[in-house]
């Protein structure tokens, strides 16, 4: 359960924060966000198999993109998938089973 109130934030904050992608939010609004009715019909999720820029995949955990550059160098890290070589993307099924891992 989270101690986070969401009704004490500001409308405009609430508003910007329905439009996050789900996997890119804070566990602790993400709880909060999926547990109040009131903003839950709004609220934007995405399904495992989705995919992600290299800067959303940072922001989702919490790491800089040249962390990441820097793992997918070294063969480490969440799996990307590669649609041209200028084009990586990650699922996200690949960064929550990396970030199970981490733990």
């Amino acid at each position: 359960m989270s101690n986070l109130d969401l009704k004490k934030l500001p409308t405009p904050w609430l508003e910007a924060i329905r439009k996050i992608p789900a996997g890119s939010l804070p566990n602790e609004i993400l709880e909060a966000l999926t547990q109040d009715k009131e903003f839950q019909p709004n609220f934007r999720t995405r399904s495992l198999d989705d995919l992600v820029s290299r800067k959303e995949a940072a922001g989702i955990l919490g790491v800089s993109v040249k962390s990441l550059e820097g793992w997918a160098q070294k063969g480490i890290g969440p799996e990307i998938i590669r649609l041209s070589p200028k084009l990586i993307r990650y699922s996200i099924r690949s960064l929550k089973e990396f970030q199970s891992g981490r733990k």
